[in-house]
């Protein structure tokens, strides 16, 4: 019997880590990760994309990237703004309706990508 319940807690073991394991990997493939796939079935989403933009192509960027390397992938932002005094947010997302959406942001640092945001906001 006790051979019956080790093999039970191993099988047990493993299959929680492969849960775990495969959970983690999910996520990091998704863009806006478990939390914004769940969310983003269960609210109205806003979303407006900049002309040009693709799920792909952001996938692609990299920090350290050049602005110019940017723009090629996903074509011009929608808006750009001052993040702090060096730095600026280049949006290739937003709301028009001002409810739940998509972000997708690059913090951009001396014409070099140093932040790349993507998630989704819940209003």
């Amino acid at each position: 019997m006790k051979f019956g319940v080790r093999r039970l807690v191993a099988a047990f073991l493993v299959s929680g880590a492969v849960l775990f394991v495969g959970g983690i990997c999910v996520h990091l493939y998704l863009l806006d990760g478990i939390d914004g796939w769940f969310f983003s079935s269960g609210f109205t989403e806003d979303t407006e994309y900049a002309p040009g933009y693709s799920d792909k192509a952001f996938r692609k960027l990299r920090i350290g990237m050049s602005t110019g390397d940017v723009v090629a992938l996903l074509g011009p932002p929608l808006e750009k703004g001052q993040f702090t005094a060096s730095k600026e947010t280049w949006r290739w997302s937003r709301s028009p309706g001002d409810r739940s959406y998509r972000i997708r942001v690059v913090i951009v640092e001396a014409d070099r990508v140093v932040q790349i945001r993507s998630s989704f906001y819940v209003d």
